[in-house]
């Protein structure tokens, strides 16, 4: 992707999470609301209703069959103080539905460990005033992120995928990569493709021609493309050299219309519902007022 390189002993570019979005930054966000945010274990669970976060113990306990997650702690005030249900699907709580998987030993030492070097690293980037750079996504003008191809689909496919019968027609492809992850509500896994390109030029080709297609797999699924995202790599952040040689971060700075945050993607989407409502009332408004009016002939 096209960066604005800087030598590392320059300040970073400052991203504000709460700056407002402007009329470039929005087309591009509307075009990657499709893109994986990553939520493995590298970043902190939160609990989605209390916003703090989960405690390791959390991590394997489930209140609800619906797979929905909380912390223990709003877990037990909706149980005794407010409307007992899950706050997902609606369900009462039941202590037989709880699912409770203590962790091992050895994994709650991995766990630990990974904790205890996210918060060595955080520290080192206040020291640097470079925090809030950890929480950006970049925005990958070479990398396709596409849904929507079956549920079914697996890693024997990936040759297949890559002919040019499917997407090796757009161009060159490097490298693809395929994901599964789980709704935080439950359901079926979703399936995405990351389809890394010689060329950009390639990439938006691409794009626009699975967009709104049909899905291989059948069904009524229609597949969703857009540009991938990717956030920075922490020890590039850091000032330091990645030794990890598969490090599928970011090493170089992004240029800022390609930079936004999880507040960004949830502005542009309450912006596009608000619009949305308006144009709707507007059109219901209009065929009321033209239904009252003379026909010309």
């Amino acid at each position: 992707m096209s960066a604005a390189r800087l030598h590392p002993s320059l300040p970073a570019p400052v991203v504000h999470a709460g700056f407002s979005v402007s009329q470039s930054k929005s087309h591009v966000l509307a075009g990657v609301q499709d893109a994986y945010w990553s939520d493995d274990e590298a970043d902190d669970a939160e609990c989605p209703l209390c916003l703090e976060e989960m405690d390791i113990s959390d991590l394997n306990f489930k209140p609800c069959v619906c797979g929905y997650q909380i912390c223990r702690f709003c877990w037990h005030h909706i149980k005794e103080n407010l409307n007992k249900r899950c706050p997902a699907c609606r369900r009462i709580y039941t202590d037989e539905a709880v699912e409770f998987k203590p962790i091992n030993t050895q994994d709650h030492k991995r766990l630990m460990q990974q904790k205890k070097q996210r918060e060595r690293e955080r520290k080192e980037l206040d020291t640097l005033g470079r925090r809030q750079l950890a929480n950006v996504r970049v925005v990958q003008r070479n990398v396709v992120y596409v849904v929507g191809i079956g549920s079914r689909a697996k890693e024997e496919l990936i040759p297949t995928l890559r002919s040019n019968e499917y997407f090796g027609q757009y161009g060159k492809i490097n490298k693809i990569i395929l994901v599964k992850r789980t709704p935080s509500g439950g359901g079926a896994p979703v399936v995405g493709l990351y389809i890394t390109y010689h060329r950009k030029e390639d990439a938006a080709r691409a794009i626009a021609a699975v967009d709104g297609v049909p899905s291989p797999g059948g069904g009524k699924e229609v597949m969703r493309a857009s540009y991938g995202t990717t956030k920075y790599c922490m020890a590039f952040l850091r000032g330091v050299s990645c030794t990890d040689h598969s490090c599928m971060n970011l090493h170089e700075w992004g240029d800022e219309k390609d930079c936004f945050t999880k507040e960004d993607l949830t502005t542009l989407k309450h912006t596009m519902k608000a619009t949305e409502s308006r144009t709707r009332t507007t059109t219901v408004k209009r065929s009321d007022e033209s239904e009252g009016q003379p026909v010309d002939y």
